[in-house]
């Protein structure tokens, strides 16, 4: 049984505005958003995921939304929050979907891009991602930039196994981060740029001989072909493992989540025949 926190009611959104933009890297920017709501976010909500909310033309002044429409909606880890400063940091990702200066890139790529101190911004959540079973001493943890932040609070909060394999895709040399890791976890950084992919690496991988879980976030293709190669190995733990996709290669974030139910109801269908 995965290992999560006890689930909280679905919290009311929250108009948090901008206090700080920090370049942390040339493709990933922290902003750190404040506010009176920030005092409604609980204790220890770092690694949570929140739901910014946006125009269709990725504008987060909602009043410009026509009568009766909805928000767009975007998923981002709570990186850091520290509730006597008032600060809630999320790292986003700028350049997963071409030049930021392009229509196609991300609503929230663009906004972060482009946002300045003072903006608001509603949030939703904070929901909390299901995690792994830490009583299986081995495993293989993988992300790409989307999922660093989700990883690195994994590894800050002493959620990962006793003795793990990390694998971090990112989108160029100078987009590597330090990480404090504990003895007898490694971990491997692969460029985006190079010929190759998280799945091409996991295929190398010597993986572990005994029982292990695997906690896999990154594109949807991706994260297919790495659960397929997890659930070839002998000693790989299903039930205790988590897989999540946090976008998708060509579409929109509509577009990912049809992807996502699609897969989902695939796998729920699989799971019935071998049941």
């Amino acid at each position: 049984m995965n290992d999560t926190k006890q689930k909280r009611s679905k919290p009311s959104p929250k108009r948090l505005s901008v206090l700080e933009l920090i370049d942390i890297s040339p493709n990933l920017r922290r902003v750190v958003l404040g506010g009176d709501d920030i005092a409604k976010f609980p204790e220890g909500c770092a690694g949570d995921y929140v739901k910014l909310m946006f125009t269709a033309e990725g504008r987060s002044d909602l009043s410009q939304l026509p009568a009766g429409a909805k928000p767009a909606m975007r998923t981002y880890t709570i990186s850091e929050f520290d509730s006597q400063q008032q600060r809630l940091s999320i790292d986003m990702v700028l350049h997963h979907h071409g030049d930021i200066k392009n229509s196609e890139a991300g609503l929230a790529a663009r906004w972060a891009a482009n946002v300045a101190v003072g903006s608001e911004i509603m949030v939703g959540g904070p929901g909390q991602s299901a995690g792994i079973d830490k009583q299986v001493a081995q495993g293989v943890f993988v992300a790409d930039m989307t999922a660093l932040p989700a990883l690195k609070q994994l590894v800050a909060k002493g959620q990962v196994t006793e003795q793990a394999q990390l694998l971090i895709e990112v989108n160029s040399e100078q987009d590597k981060q330090a990480l404090e890791l504990p003895e007898g976890i490694s971990v491997q950084w692969l460029l985006r740029e190079s010929e190759t992919s998280l799945s091409d690496a996991l295929s190398k991988l010597v993986w572990p001989e005994q029982e292990f879980v695997v906690w896999c976030a990154c594109e949807f293709g991706n994260m297919r072909r790495i659960r397929a190669l997890a659930a070839a190995q002998a000693g790989f733990q299903q039930r205790a493992s988590y897989f999540s996709s946090y976008w998708k290669i060509g579409v929109s974030e509509d577009g990912h989540k049809l992807a996502k139910r699609q897969d989902a109801e695939q796998q729920s269908q699989q799971a019935g025949k071998t049941a």
